[in-house]
């Protein structure tokens, strides 16, 4: 286990502090430290000054310091009433066995490190393996548990074998950051979080592997993706970053696409898609398209809202054979007044769009000729899967 603990006087005797889990105290360590016990999972690095300067002297598992006043120190003298600050590992740093040169913070292997000041100072909390927090609301830090992490990191450290994603809003939403391994960030108000600002006092939630997930080498891009988009232009009439699109008579309103990784292996593109009708009659569409790994189309999620008329029900579309789902779908939408001649070829025109998209072109001028831009709107859903599918970047 990963602990120290400190003694006011020699033999472990008086009062005492005992720390757990893997820290740094960069002040504020009990005053008149005579001696000392480590646990049998702790490398502790103390200092006999604040903010891990001065004198060091490096402590391994299982030791007991019974008199510090017969340990010297490197400057000269004792170490009774010396440890001022101290950090604590719970696997053996790099620097451990090498006999000069000041120790500096290392991690090894899957561990971040988050601190509440610049410069890897402060209240801090170091974690280590695969995990994930989908709220730092409720967290503190090691260091002072009364203190939530929650809005308030101000700088970090990844170690050799750790990559993390963090995120400004609680479970892993709003705008995000991936972070590599051996990456230090002594000063997240330098650290760019897009048109939003920075990092400072932002992060809410995060994740972290212990390898490099393969999600990571996916990426979406907006401006391709706007730009597929023949004859766009500014919407007045709607709030938020969106765009009208007009074809065959008939406008659409697309809303940019949301980005997410919910596994290590995945990206999902959330679309919203309108047909202007006219008030509380617009059609509304919602995609949520899944990408694996390769960057190629895995399942469809997608809601259809009608304005007027009919209302196709919610379904999942999946890049493989449904015919069972098909049927179904079929028979919803006959029920809705469809005959089952347009039903089959919506579904032929949604899977499609999933799967290969070879004829969609054969389908369009059919539908463009029906309801005033309704029926049409289904291979513009189609088209816009398409769309989206060639804007998803693979490095």
């Amino acid at each position: 286990m990963c602990h120290v603990t400190f003694y006011k006087n020699n033999d472990y005797d008086g009062d005492s502090d005992y720390y757990a889990d893997p820290q740094g105290k960069e002040s504020g360590v009990m005053n008149g430290i005579d001696s000392m016990k480590t646990g049998s999972d702790t490398w502790v690095v103390v200092y006999n000054s604040k903010y891990y300067e001065g004198d060091w002297m490096k402590v391994g598992p299982s030791t007991s310091l019974s008199d510090l006043n017969n340990t010297s120190r490197s400057g000269g003298g004792d170490w009774k009433n010396q440890i001022q600050s101290f950090v604590m590992y719970d696997s053996k740093p790099s620097f451990w066995d090498t006999s000069s040169g000041t120790p500096t913070l290392d991690l090894n292997g899957c561990k971040v490190y988050f601190t509440e000041n610049t410069n890897l100072k402060g209240d801090n909390k170091t974690y280590s393996g695969s995990t994930s927090v989908d709220s730092l609301l409720s967290v503190g830090y090691t260091t002072d548990l009364t203190k939530s992490m929650y809005n308030s990191i101000n700088s970090l450290k990844t170690g050799t074998g750790a990559w993390l994603a963090i995120y400004d809003e609680t479970n892993y939403g709003g705008n995000y950051k991936r972070i590599y391994p051996n990456t230090t960030y002594k000063d997240l108000n330098s650290v760019s979080r897009g048109t939003d600002g920075d990092w400072k006092n932002q992060i809410q939630s995060f994740e972290l592997y212990n390898q490099l997930p393969s999600n990571w080498s996916l990426s979406f891009d907006q401006d391709t993706f706007k730009g597929l988009f023949d004859g766009e232009y500014t919407d007045n009439k709607i709030s938020g970053d969106a765009f009208a699109y007009q074809t065959q008579d008939a406008e659409y309103r697309i809303y940019a696409p949301t980005i997410s990784y919910p596994s290590i292996d995945t990206m999902v593109v959330s679309l919203s898609i309108d047909h202007i009708i006219g008030m509380s009659t617009d059609d509304h569409v919602t995609l949520d398209l899944t990408f694996n790994s390769d960057g190629l189309i895995s399942i469809t999620n997608y809601t259809w809202d009608a304005g007027s008329n009919y209302q196709i029900p919610d379904g999942v579309v999946k890049a493989v054979d449904i015919s069972a789902e098909i049927l179904g779908a079929v028979g919803a939408l006959e029920s809705c007044g469809i005959s089952e001649a347009a039903a089959n070829e919506f579904i032929e025109v949604f899977d499609t769009a999933c799967k290969v998209f070879n004829d969609i072109s054969n389908l369009m001028a059919k539908w463009s000729e029906n309801d005033g831009g309704r029926f049409y709107l289904i291979p513009v859903v189609a088209h816009v899967i398409n769309r989206a599918c060639y804007s998803v970047v693979k490095s």
